[in-house]
């Protein structure tokens, strides 16, 4: 949220890349077209359709430390193994 309790554009924008993502992803369609909701409230145990998603990420925000999406078709980063 920017200083006027508002949410910023980037924080938009990633919404909107992310559900882009996510629907076009083939796990989506196979899950009747809808997806895990990663709100602060769903915490990704509740399946919604894309809409609604949408309109509670934007009220509640994303859940804490959800950085990689991988109930969403995505896929770990791949970390180069460090010889010790």
């Amino acid at each position: 949220m920017d200083a006027n309790k508002h949410l910023t554009n980037e924080f938009r924008e990633g919404v909107y890349e992310f559900l882009q993502y996510v629907i076009g992803q083939e796990k989506f369609v196979e899950q009747g077209e809808m997806l895990r909701c990663p709100c602060v409230k769903c915490r990704c145990k509740v399946f919604k359709y894309v809409d609604q998603v949408g309109l509670d990420l934007y009220e509640e925000g994303f859940m804490p430390n959800y950085y990689w999406w991988t109930v969403h078709g995505e896929e770990l980063p791949q970390f180069a193994q460090v010889d010790v």
